[in-house]
């Protein structure tokens, strides 16, 4: 009776741990995903080549030239009309390579639209507002939080220069044709936050718990009632333990085989006509 006690008291015990978890993912669940809206155009201008265009070249150069006293400015467009819904973060993604020497640059949106195979040094837009600077320390992707600057705006126009003249040197940016994937490419990063709800799952899983717990409480109930109600086993005592002779009853008396000759005496089987001994008849 203890151990039906024990078992029915493990069985309501884990019941109840398993409906605290369930409280506690049933729930809606917000998660944070991202999601990214590539460069829909690139290029760079070079001041000593001023008519000329690299709207379609792989690499996008930034910076000064001290050899040939270049300076070069590159530029990009992104169409943010796709943003999701719930943002909480806007990064602007770049990747640079090849980068020896650490330098800064600085981002500037621009004005004017501009056409990525027909863009040069003398039909460059001009730039507006200063968005942010960012230090180049090695190569890779470098990344600018811009959340604030780009929450009401469905398209982005930017420069990316160095952020002081003083610089003799450039840095190499990849472009969206240089890119082996658009993860690779320029690109706007969204950070956004999505409600997961997985109540109709755990409330199907709480089910099927519920009824397997259910389950086991009757038959763990029958199996005590059917315990507790079979008649318990009396041992015989001694005198049961031998069969009884009813009085009144008849008797059946054992009739003795050995008896004695009457003529001389000696020991006969009672059922032999003639004594062993003597040769007489009995």
């Amino acid at each position: 009776m203890r151990f039906q006690r024990k078992n029915i008291f493990l069985a309501i015990l884990l019941f109840l741990t398993l409906f605290n978890i369930f409280l506690q993912y049933s729930s809606a669940q917000v998660e944070q995903f991202e999601t990214y809206s590539p460069a829909e155009k690139d290029c760079y201008v070079n001041s000593g080549v001023p008519d000329a265009n690299y709207g379609d070249t792989e690499l996008l150069y930034v910076g000064n030239d001290s050899s040939s006293a270049e300076y070069y400015v590159s530029y990009f467009y992104f169409d943010l009309s796709s943003r999701p819904d719930n943002l909480k973060k806007t990064e602007l993604s770049l990747i640079f390579v090849d980068v020896e020497t650490n330098m800064e640059i600085s981002i500037y949106e621009t004005n004017g639209t501009w056409k990525e195979g027909e863009i040069t040094w003398n039909t460059k837009p001009n730039t507006t507002e200063k968005i942010g600077d960012v230090e180049i320390l090695e190569s890779g992707e470098v990344t600018l939080e811009i959340t604030d600057y780009v929450q009401d705006l469905d398209e982005l126009y930017i420069s990316v220069n160095l952020s002081s003249s003083q610089y003799n040197d450039y840095l190499l940016i990849h472009s969206r044709e240089g890119a082996n994937d658009e993860e690779d490419a320029p690109k706007i990063i969204f950070t956004y936050e999505m409600e997961l709800d997985f109540s109709f799952f755990y409330w199907f899983l709480w089910g099927i718990i519920g009824i397997i717990f259910v389950g086991v409480i009757i038959i763990m109930f029958i199996i005590f009632l059917m315990r507790r109600n079979r008649p318990s086993a009396r041992p015989a005592s001694p005198r049961e333990s031998y069969p009884q002779v009813r009085s009144g009853s008849p008797q059946t008396s054992i009739k003795p085989e050995i008896g004695f000759c009457p003529h001389c005496g000696a020991k006969i089987s009672i059922r032999g006509e003639f004594c062993t001994e003597c040769g007489k008849k009995i």
